[in-house]
């Protein structure tokens, strides 16, 4: 038992001279320093990660309700703009037919008198012609905007 109690108090005075076993025990204490700042690291990222998870949750429902509105918004301006072709078209097939009114009335022109008569009538008529499809183009067009713009504004 004496050999014993000698050795073991060798050991330990061996432990406490030796300068090895104190540096690892600073090592160990730095790394459970570092451990320590890591999880904490870690968990900010986490923080962090959650943040932006639920920011981008919020951006994608916001971004899915504007893609409806300009979808919507699309479907509008088509309509509109079908509209408005339809009413240029009209317009045309109007003018077509005054103008073969006109033609037929040209030749029953019999003198000078009836050929002033008749330039004045066709002034009048492409002036009226004018002012209507351009007055009804107008507000086809701008109820259009209105129209088109509304579901983005809501």
């Amino acid at each position: 038992m004496v050999k014993k109690a000698t050795k073991h108090s060798k050991t330990v005075s061996a432990k406490k001279d030796n300068p090895t076993v104190g540096f690892l025990s600073a090592v160990q204490k730095e790394q459970k320093k570092l451990f320590s700042a890591e999880c904490d690291n870690v968990k900010n990222i986490m923080n962090v990660a959650q943040d932006f998870d639920n920011k981008a949750v919020k951006y994608v429902a916001m971004e899915s309700k504007n893609i409806k509105a300009f979808a919507k918004s699309d479907n509008v301006a088509a309509n509109n703009l079908l509209n408005i072709r339809n009413e240029i078209l009209e317009s045309c097939n109007r003018n077509i037919l005054n103008l073969t009114n006109f033609s037929q009335e040209v030749f029953a022109v019999r003198n000078i008198k009836d050929l002033a008569e008749l330039k004045n009538k066709s002034l009048q008529l492409a002036y009226n012609n004018y002012l209507d499809t351009t007055g009804k183009l107008c507000g086809m067009i701008f109820n259009s905007c209105v129209g088109t713009i509304a579901p983005i504004n809501e």
